[in-house]
């Protein structure tokens, strides 16, 4: 997660902030753009039904709205819910686990094509020779239990960083943008100036990694990682510096970008509930007493921090749309034949937000995970925020220790309030499109530093 303030005035400084939405934005327009000369007539009428509003307190996220009435009439949606009483987790379950190798490969659409380089990434690439590769690549060398922990003092390092600017801003009497500062981007142009503007910022950061007067650090970075690899030429596959640039597309996009989305998140539903910011404040101090920095082994005694994190993701899925599928086959689905090449929408806001696997799937009740071993990992398929099966996403565990770690030093080491001229009740839930769903309105706070002992 990147946690610098960034400079939303001076168009020479906006580069990345700008190329990052239009990214998202474009991805999520494809979707429309393209999915028609996909469909397919079926024997039986697609599985179809408006959904039934479950959440007046939080509004669904836009895209899920519109696929209220829109989708309907474009696409197969087999998650959509098609009984008053059923769960639609079964739906998610039959595409993701009983027939994932009918559904692993991605559509084609000239959105994802051009911004991962011809699909040679992890997120869009068709499921083929390449692909499974280039995924055991980055589980093994990127994104493993193991690198999660060897990567662990660059992600303090950024989240000291943090702390410092906001302490600096509260010093100030200053409200913190939290949507600015953890990395919530905002976009603007058009495909190819934007593909051009990737490319350069990922030329640049190469460049600065094959430096040979670039300063030598004790521990090695994700690009470090992947050209260390491209040299050894391991693979049955010649690893480029256009797959470096499409894997660090996916790490942009699906990394940093969808855990400063959930950290505002968090941070809204905390401001709109303070008795639970209470309650998970006085967890951590009573847990972590007078330590001035949360540690990652910290974070694993934090229950109720776990499950308000757990609660946020259900309410507020970063990808309220999962990545499309693609039929690799003709196949049945629950009774409606899919034809090859049929793009299928699995909905993980709508999965979350179901009344027959949730008690009132509309409050923000974090207490519902305590004592529950329901987890996000892909076993569970009424709470799949990462997806399931072949294509769940690789880096969960990488962008989960991130977001954990930012949001418990940043709970832990301050106390926030609105400021003065806004009221709580003016904090809203309202979303940008996109294939993040990001909070519309920057949520503003005044931090107040705690004193510490030691």
């Amino acid at each position: 997660m990147n946690h610098s303030a960034r400079n939303q005035t001076t168009p020479s400084n906006n580069t990345i902030p700008q190329a990052m939405l239009i990214l998202l934005n474009l991805i999520a327009l494809s979707f429309f753009i393209l999915i028609l000369p996909n469909l397919r007539k079926h024997k039986k009428p697609p599985p179809h039904r408006k959904p039934t509003p479950v959440q007046p307190l939080h509004p669904p996220p836009l895209p899920v709205q519109a696929g209220q009435d829109l989708w309907p009439n474009l696409v197969p949606e087999i998650c959509a819910k098609t009984s008053g009483g059923d769960s639609i987790s079964w739906s998610g379950k039959e595409v993701l686990k009983t027939q994932d190798c009918n559904f692993c490969t991605r559509p084609s659409l000239v959105g994802q094509q051009r911004l991962s380089y011809n699909r040679i990434d992890v997120i869009f690439a068709p499921h083929n020779e390449c692909f499974r590769e280039l995924k055991i690549l980055c589980v093994v060398h990127l994104f493993s239990s193991k690198k999660v922990q060897y990567f662990y003092p660059i992600r303090r390092e950024e989240d000291s960083k943090m702390i410092e600017k906001i302490s600096s801003l509260s010093s100030a009497s200053e409200a913190v943008n939290l949507s600015e500062l953890l990395g919530s981007y905002q976009l603007y142009h058009l495909l190819e100036r934007i593909f051009k503007e990737m490319d350069e910022f990922y030329d640049e950061i190469i460049s600065d990694h094959l430096d040979p007067n670039k300063p030598k650090y004790e521990h090695k970075d994700f690009v470090d990682v992947l050209l260390q690899l491209k040299e050894e030429r391991r693979f049955s596959f010649d690893l480029t510096l256009d797959h470096i640039k499409a894997v660090l597309m996916n790490i942009i996009v699906a990394g940093t970008d969808t855990s400063a989305a959930i950290a505002v998140w968090t941070m809204t539903e905390l401001m709109k509930n303070p008795s639970i910011m209470k309650k998970l404040q006085d967890e951590l101090r009573s847990v972590l007493k007078d330590k001035s920095f949360v540690e990652e082994t910290d974070v694993q005694k934090l229950e109720f921090f776990q499950a308000v994190v757990k609660e946020t993701f259900r309410l507020h899925p970063a990808t309220p749309l999962l990545v499309a599928h693609e039929a690799v086959q003709k196949c049945t689905v629950q009774g409606y034949d899919v034809l090859p090449e049929t793009s299928v929408f699995i909905n993980a806001w709508a999965i979350g937000s179901d009344p027959p696997s949730w008690r009132e799937p509309e409050l923000f009740m974090p207490e519902r995970f305590l004592g529950n071993s329901i987890n996000f990992t892909g076993q569970d398929f009424e709470f799949i925020p990462f997806g399931a099966g072949r294509r769940i996403c690789p880096g969960m565990l990488t962008g989960i220790a991130g977001l954990e770690l930012a949001l418990a030093n940043l709970l832990h080491t301050f106390d926030w309030k609105v400021p003065t001229d806004v009221h709580e009740e003016d904090i809203d839930y309202d979303g940008v499109p996109g294939v993040t769903m990001h909070k519309k309105n920057p949520l503003c706070l005044v931090a107040t530093k705690r004193t510490h002992d030691t």
